[in-house]
């Protein structure tokens, strides 16, 4: 235990040296998840900063929240209510318009996702957001049980790492220094799948978090393989659609609870379970939540609808009533746990197929995703894998096509991962269809479940 209060505090330092006040924040969160503290009024004063700053500095905000200062002042909420939905298209099209004019000045970088809908976005996150959004992350860490500093295994998907066959150095100390661990989920490789089975077996970790669909595959192996292994703490899921068989045979295998997760990339982590495991809780200091039907009025609670979210920390980049692409419904009765938070029944993110290659090896999704949305050209693209050895690419790009030999890095990049045999095939195509929910298939393998190349 000391050691763990040592790791936490070297991390939380470590933070303050990069001119992030990550500790200070998720103490602040943490003594704010009490029943004595009025959570609601705090969120309304991060919206009315976040509005007042888009007011003046964000010229679309500029033109539409004009005069607008009082209202602020008195009625955040019913102002952020006026305000049109922001789709990802208004991303694509108008990103200089929903950028701060003092974005320069507070540590922004540049990001991209996909999202739901197969739409590329790319937007603008400051140093202020990262802060909260890192300290947000612990917090809904600790809802299941874990503390900065006891162990921890990622099972998520870095490309960069892939291709270079290493971590990075600020990778490597931050995992040294907060007893972590990473397994990366773009190589699932039989060899990979039994070193983490073997990492399993040499005891629990605290916390094991990564991708649902890839952390189901390591409990598929073990349940194929019958290698037996201690109960673990808990587990957290992210990113990716959790199944309820898929959380049952988890349950089962890894002996401990699982707890869900919810965010996107623009707004961060936006809901997370208790151990009441009954919804998702909305974390209230990260974003506010809405959920509206296809008219834009307030979903009634039980009913399926979109989820609008508003950011409360990105100052760079403020994304006001976002729509995530995503659909969900809203708990009426109250949480055993006593927390008054709103919560999320249920949460239907993207639809995607995990790859397979000859040899068994289980290719995630987010390969393939963050191969392709690094490259600005593409509007929206879905991957199919007909046979084992046979993928095709279909993309919609935008107005600027790619270079000969930028498409065949992609062909190159998807071929080494699936393997030398593998065919790729890249279409350019005008339209690429939803489902009939309206959500988006990122990759569809058309291989029987048994297929494995055996």
């Amino acid at each position: 235990m000391a050691l763990d209060r040592l790791r936490r505090a070297g991390y939380f330092a470590a933070h303050r040296a990069l001119g992030s006040h990550v500790g200070r924040v998720y103490g602040e969160l943490r003594r704010w998840d009490a029943p004595t503290v009025n959570v609601e009024e705090i969120q309304l004063n991060f919206l009315r900063d976040v509005l007042l700053h888009a007011a003046r500095h964000v010229p679309l905000y500029r033109g539409l929240l004009t005069d607008s200062s009082s209202a602020i002042a008195t009625e955040p909420r019913a102002v952020l209510e006026s305000l049109p939905v922001l789709t990802k298209q208004d991303l694509q099209t108008r990103f200089d318009t929903l950028l701060s004019d003092d974005a320069d000045k507070r540590h922004s970088i540049l990001d991209a996702s996909g999202g739901s809908t197969g739409i590329a976005t790319r937007f603008m996150q400051d140093r202020g957001h990262s802060t909260w959004a890192v300290a947000n992350r612990l917090f809904a860490f600790g809802l299941a049980g874990h503390l900065p500093g006891q162990p921890l295994i990622w099972v998520t998907g870095n490309l960069r790492d892939y291709q270079r066959g290493r971590k990075g150095i600020r990778a490597f100390l931050g995992h040294a220094v907060l007893n972590s661990a990473a397994v990366n989920a773009f190589d699932l490789s039989p060899a990979v799948l039994e070193a983490t089975v073997n990492r399993l077996r040499r005891g629990p970790a605290a916390l094991w978090v990564g991708y649902a669909s890839a952390l189901h595959e390591v409990a598929r192996y073990i349940e194929r393989t019958a290698m037996a292994v201690p109960p673990q703490k808990a587990i957290c899921c992210t990113s990716d659609m959790l199944y309820p068989e898929m959380r049952i045979r988890m349950e089962h295998v890894f002996g401990c609870r699982v707890f869900n997760r919810y965010g996107c990339k623009e707004i961060g982590d936006m809901a997370c379970e208790c151990d009441a495991h009954d919804g998702l809780h909305v974390l209230p200091w990260q974003s506010i939540v809405e959920i509206l039907d296809d008219r834009g009025r307030p979903a009634p609670h039980g009913e399926i609808g979109h989820v609008v979210a508003s950011t409360l920390h990105n100052y760079s980049m403020p994304l006001l009533r976002f729509d995530t692409g995503d659909m969900a419904s809203l708990v009426d009765e109250p949480c055993s746990c006593g927390r008054s938070w709103p919560r999320l029944a249920r949460v239907q993110g993207r639809f995607a197929d995990a790859f397979r290659c000859r040899d068994g090896t289980l290719v995630d999704e987010g390969f393939f995703t963050a191969l392709l949305l690094e490259r600005p050209w593409v509007d929206r693209f879905q991957l199919v894998q007909e046979e084992l050895n046979h993928v095709t690419i279909n993309v919609v790009a935008m107005e600027q096509p790619p270079s000969d030999g930028e498409t065949a890095e992609i062909v190159s990049a998807v071929s080494s991962r699936m393997g030398a045999d593998c065919v790729v095939v890249v279409n350019f195509l005008t339209d690429i269809p939803a489902l009939p929910s309206g959500k988006y298939r990122y990759t569809v393998c058309m291989l029987d479940d048994h297929e494995d190349g055996a």
